[in-house]
């Protein structure tokens, strides 16, 4: 447990759960395996992450996640 964690329990609880949602989608949807971002000019990627889409909350439910390669989840996060 980090010194945030002991200070804020609600940022465990948010770590806690961030960490078991990735679980899930990996344990019941796989590994990330395509760019879902129809612009992507990163073509050569070979690593795929589960990003949640803006607006959608942390939740069991796969309509609330896209995949992304690194580089296109990067920018969505930020827009």
């Amino acid at each position: 447990m980090t010194a945030s964690e002991k200070a804020n329990p609600a940022m465990r609880e948010y770590n806690e759960n961030y960490f078991n949602i990735h679980q899930w989608l990996i344990r019941h949807h796989g590994r990330a395996i395509k760019c879902e971002n129809t612009n992507c000019t990163n073509k050569e990627c070979k690593r795929f992450e589960w990003a949640l889409i803006n607006g959608m909350e942390y939740k069991r439910t796969i309509n609330n996640y896209i995949q992304l390669c690194p580089s296109c989840h990067r920018k969505y996060d930020f827009t």
